[in-house]
């Protein structure tokens, strides 16, 4: 009960539970208690000066896990599992952790008795005496590295999958495109967001950007349908709110509604710089001028795709791009965050994007801006960008 009480608990939850006992004797039942545990135990004194608490028990889950035995260990202080990957700043916390008398709980790369490096996470807890000194330190322990290589593959694998459903833009037919895309630190995995482009028969340019509920496999598998279907929908008309219509009842049809739902925009911008648009549950995108001056899109906003509602016809609007202008789509996750006020950070996302130059990189780039800054992202974000190419920019021969 101890032994499970403490993997549960903090430590100083359990002594509180045994209030009798002094520091040297709860360390006494503690170690008696984790014998049997699969979590690796390591217990030391209390003293922080050099050369540091040495080791006055480890339990056989130890052992197993660092090919050292309790009679090698015992007076040995436990930084001699370190190596040259071992994180110094989370050698440093633990110390100020300690010296302030807080619990600690970390993970960085140590070393078995063989030299191979293992990643370990472990929590240190004070074991208090009758009058409330601290007599020891209890560490609980545990081996991540497999885990941590299986995630590591798996993070490989979905970029791989991912860089082969989004497509390389540059230019095409009479604009350039940019875009960026980065997923969410705290995601391993590949996400739902998507850009994609056609030229169409017309010589007009189709571009889409959309976010699919989730993260995983789920949403990267149903994003990659919304674009290969898209890709072959846009084909037989250049209509950005019939193709959103039938855009969701190609993929979404066989999901009760609510069941799957993908928020995007869909745009078709003509050789004379008119963009007709129509925006299904998404951020608008924004027409960043030359002048500087920028231009929200929000005159064709509809439900969701998977949503339900009414059949009506999705809303279509007009903008024109007109020379050195370019129109920039961008995901939610380039201003949510969790910690800030939403109109807070949307209005910084668009101060970014006039401060940019107006060129279809800077301006993903001005977009993507948060993936920089402290505490990176809260959800995945993509970023394009479209800038005509007009006459008078093209070179004559």
């Amino acid at each position: 009960l101890l032994a499970t009480s403490f993997f549960d608990e903090t430590f100083e939850e359990v002594a509180a539970s045994l209030p009798d006992l002094r520091g040297h004797e709860l360390v006494s039942l503690l170690a008696s208690a984790t014998h049997v545990a699969r979590n690796a135990v390591c217990i030391t004194d209390a003293d922080l000066d050099e050369p540091g608490p040495r080791i006055v028990y480890v339990n056989p889950a130890f052992e197993r896990m660092t090919g050292w035995t309790v009679g090698e260990v015992v007076g040995r202080n436990p930084r001699f599992l370190q190596g040259p990957r071992t994180d110094r700043r989370v050698l440093r916390r633990l110390r100020a952790d300690l010296e302030a008398g807080r619990p600690f709980q970390g993970e960085t790369i140590n070393y078995r008795r063989d030299g191979t490096p293992f990643v370990m996470a472990w929590r240190i807890a004070a074991v208090p005496d009758a009058e409330g000194r601290i007599t020891h330190y209890v560490a609980a322990q545990d081996d991540l590295t497999q885990v941590r290589g299986t995630e590591h593959k798996l993070r490989s694998l979905a970029a791989r999958l991912q860089s082969g459903l989004l497509p390389d833009l540059g230019e095409m037919g009479h604009v350039e495109l940019a875009w960026r895309y980065h997923p969410a630190a705290e995601h391993a995995l590949a996400g739902g967001d998507w850009y994609d482009a056609v030229e169409l028969p017309n010589g007009s340019v189709a571009v889409f950007l959309g976010d699919t509920a989730g993260h995983g496999d789920e949403a990267t598998a149903l994003m990659g349908e919304f674009r290969f279907t898209c890709r072959g929908l846009v084909r037989s008309h250049d209509d950005p709110g019939r193709l959103l219509d039938e855009l969701e009842a190609a993929v979404l049809t066989d999901h009760a509604p609510g069941e799957a739902l993908a928020s995007m925009v869909a745009a078709v911008v003509g050789a004379d710089g008119t963009v007709r648009y129509s925006v299904a549950g998404h951020p608008p995108p924004v027409v960043r001028r030359a002048s500087g001056e920028l231009e929200v899109l929000d005159r064709a906003q509809g439900r969701l795709l998977g949503a339900g509602g009414p059949s009506a016809p999705r809303p279509v609007a007009t903008a024109e791009l007109g020379p050195g202008d370019v129109l920039v789509a961008f995901s939610d996750g380039a201003f949510e965050q969790r910690s800030r006020d939403f109109d807070d950070t949307y209005r910084e996302l668009l101060g970014r994007l006039a401060a940019a130059p107006a060129t279809p990189l800077d301006q993903c780039e001005a977009a993507v801006a948060p993936v920089h800054e402290p505490g990176g992202l809260d959800d995945d974000v993509v970023a394009l960008a479209v800038r005509c190419r007009h006459e008078a920019d093209i070179p004559s021969a």
